[in-house]
């Protein structure tokens, strides 16, 4: 099942930095980004992708798009989908 996760932002920071408190399901994240042209919101993407070590692919913005508060949805990288490649073929 995948995560859903509070994001706060603070674009236009000094440095970019991610906070990640899993039990209590949110994060804060400083981006040199500005918010224009989505820029903040594509760097967010990208520092929580590197902070987690997933593919920034993996991680979608579900809400906030222009707010300081979002919502990423996250995969869940601890139950993995079963790979249908090592299946036997049916005859």
């Amino acid at each position: 099942m995948d995560v859903k996760l509070e994001v706060r932002v603070h674009p236009g920071a000094g440095e970019d930095r991610v906070v990640l408190d899993k039990e209590a399901g949110h994060a804060e994240v400083w981006t040199r980004a500005r918010p224009e042209n989505n820029q903040a919101n594509l760097a967010v993407l990208k520092l929580l992708a590197r902070h987690l070590g997933l593919p920034v692919s993996c991680i979608r913005l579900v809400s906030g798009q222009t707010s300081r508060k979002k919502v990423v949805l996250i995969p869940d990288t601890t139950n993995p989908k079963p790979k249908t490649a090592n299946l036997p073929h049916e005859k």
